[in-house]
């Protein structure tokens, strides 16, 4: 009995594993309204919009350097955490925590830190060397690195 709740688990696990990746190719929005931070001390100035998605979808958790990224996102509570999931994500709220779940489950990924408040974020990401994340565009980035993403 208990091996084969596991093995119905092993199953859902890969469907949603799969669903995620699958809806996880992004479609060409635009990133408006949105800004991308990272730590003062990193070295890289701007990123190509693959780079970009790759590192704050968990898929390459690496900087150019080598130094380990670690993602920051708003909880999809907030306003800009939903457009976040819907912009770069291509996702709705939902997919996107599954996403995640998935991704951490199944051990290809570790958990970004999520947050609240665009302010809170900042201050992390200001504190925190190699972290990466994404604000609105009115909020203040004194102390962090704005990072340039090329289409």
């Amino acid at each position: 009995m208990k091996a084969r709740l596991i093995n119905i688990l092993r199953v859902n696990l890969a469907i949603l594993l799969l669903i995620g990746l699958s809806s996880s190719t992004h479609t060409g929005a635009d990133y408006s309204g949105l800004r991308v931070i990272a730590n003062a001390y990193s070295s890289v100035s701007k990123l190509s919009k693959t780079e970009f998605e790759q590192m704050i979808q968990g898929e390459r958790q690496r900087w150019k350097g080598g130094e380990g990224v670690i993602v920051a996102l708003l909880k999809t509570s907030h306003p800009t955490g939903k457009k976040v999931a819907e912009d770069v994500f291509d996702m709705s709220d939902n997919e996107f925590n599954r996403y995640w779940l998935s991704l951490v489950f199944a051990g290809k990924s570790k958990a970004p830190e999520f947050f609240t408040s665009e302010s809170a974020l900042v201050e992390f990401v200001m504190v925190t060397p190699g972290a990466i994340g994404v604000v609105s565009t009115n909020v203040k980035t004194a102390g962090v690195a704005v990072i340039e993403i090329d289409n």
